[in-house]
């Protein structure tokens, strides 16, 4: 337990040289669970007080919508509810800037939702969603991040370099964690049962982690496939499987570009029973024993741990590993020994899950009790579905999920998402100060609000891989 010297300055280090809400970003586990609530008031009210100001003059749709809401100033926390952006914000571009590869005006309407300056940038043989976030990482500070385009159309999310590192701090939370006994951060390697490359933020996070972590060292990075994951597979493959859906699979508009590069994604699927046989093989010879790092969509790591027994393989890795599941079974029913299958191959003695999503940088992991405990730097709402209203920051209150995170300095940290959840302001039995969102209380609102497009969606590997079956299927018909 912290202090009361320490509390003050968990909020007040180095207030005078950088921002002291995202120094949160570098304690400790232990320290910011363990924060007073009149001190997670304070560092509430007063970084949204201070992002407020900073913000409103540089985002002009910020300052219309604080206009429009008679928001002023911060006086009270749930002020900031009324401030909170919708999800579904970043996929409002009209479709047809990527049916007909007008970056240029994609990229205006991204400028919106960034401090980073979009102008003046070169769009010479930019045809498709992947080259214009490769040309954005190379013209710009700003790292795109997609969602997995389930609802037939990405939603974008700005993201800077300095949030790509705080992404990273995020993870060293969730290791941290992970148990007592777990070596830091930069001793155990990364298997990642998914695309090493791409704009999604588990790869734009472990990407960063070995520059930054690594040393540049690309074997602490082992991924199940080291091609990219497209952003255009991903589009594509909603759009088309949406269009057949409703019987209008003939008014699909394609790109020349992305007709040719059709085949590309078909062969990559074809290759994918071979990929998963060298990968299982090549964890287990290069890592047995060893402890790991381990992120996966559950129904992922289900099906590598069963293809691994299958193999005669188990216990391949030591027993204080780092294993992180998220992102529900995804329509799947989860078979009754499912955990069974994954320790048993893993060796590892129980998993635990997280929550979290792509608009805030960094995820919770479940406690002992199996609830997600809100960070300091993020701060949580609790809306009535219906009016829109804040609920009190009292007691337990459920309803759709919103969250300011001030850990983001070159965008608008305040979103509304698609959850419905319980958040608990009590103290929790796990002995953690800080809010907690309820076990078993996470739930999705209609998909007609947008909220299947999640935009962390755990599952987006899957939905990868879905959307280029969903190709191969067209191309034999």
């Amino acid at each position: 337990m912290l202090s009361n010297s320490e509390q003050t300055k968990t909020w007040g280090l180095h207030v005078d040289e950088s921002d002291k809400w995202t120094d949160l970003f570098y304690y400790s586990v232990e320290d910011l669970h363990s924060i007073p609530a009149d001190d997670l008031q304070h560092i509430a009210l007063s970084g949204l007080r201070a992002r407020l100001d900073n913000f409103k003059s540089k985002l002009p749709m910020l300052g219309k919508l604080a206009d429009e809401q008679g928001v002023d100033q911060i006086y009270d926390i749930n002020d900031a509810a009324k401030l909170l952006f919708q999800h579904s914000i970043y996929k409002s571009y009209p479709v047809s800037f990527v049916e007909k590869s007008q970056f240029d005006r994609l990229t205006k309407w991204l400028g919106g939702f960034t401090t980073a300056d979009l102008s003046s940038l070169s769009f010479n043989g930019i045809e498709t969603i992947d080259d214009w976030i490769m040309m954005l990482d190379a013209q710009t500070s700003v790292r795109v991040l997609h969602s997995g385009g389930t609802s037939g159309k990405l939603s974008f999310l700005p993201r800077g370099t300095v949030e790509t590192d705080l992404m990273v701090q995020g993870w060293r939370l969730l290791h941290e964690g992970s148990g007592p006994d777990v070596p830091p951060m930069d001793q155990v390697p990364v298997i990642l049962p998914a695309y090493r490359t791409g704009a999604f933020a588990q790869q734009r996070m472990f990407n960063r982690m070995v520059e930054t972590v690594f040393g540049g060292d690309q074997s602490m990075l082992v991924a199940l496939n080291d091609r990219r994951m497209s952003a255009d597979a991903l589009s594509l493959g909603g759009r088309l499987q949406l269009a057949a859906q409703k019987g209008e699979l003939g008014e699909v508009r394609l790109s020349p570009a992305l007709i040719a590069r059709r085949d590309e994604y078909v062969r990559s699927m074809t290759e994918a029973p071979t990929r998963m046989s060298d990968f299982i093989d090549a964890v287990a010879k290069s890592f047995a024993g060893r402890p790991v790092a381990m992120l996966a969509w559950i129904g992922q790591l289900y099906d590598l741990a069963q293809a691994g027994l299958e193999r005669g393989l188990s216990n391949i890795f030591a027993a204080n590993s780092n294993i992180m599941f998220g992102g529900g079974w995804k329509g799947r029913t989860p078979p009754e020994n499912w955990e069974e299958v994954i320790t048993t191959f893993l060796g590892v003695d129980q998993i635990r899950d997280g929550y979290g999503m792509t608009e805030c940088i960094a995820s919770a992991r479940s406690c002992e009790h199996g609830h997600y405990h809100i960070y300091p730097f993020q701060i949580p709402f609790v809306l009535d579905p219906l009016t829109g209203e804040p609920y009190p920051r009292e007691g337990q209150q459920t309803g759709r999920f919103g969250v300011f995170d001030l850990g983001a300095t070159t965008y608008w940290g305040g979103f509304l998402t698609g959850d419905k959840v319980t958040v608990s302001y009590d103290p929790c039995a796990c002995g953690r100060t800080t809010p907690m969102v309820l076990a078993n209380s996470i739930s999705r609102f209609s998909e007609a609000e947008g909220g299947d497009d999640k935009i962390n969606c755990a599952g987006a590997p899957e939905a990868h891989d879905n959307a280029l079956a969903f190709l191969m299927a067209s191309v034999e018909d």
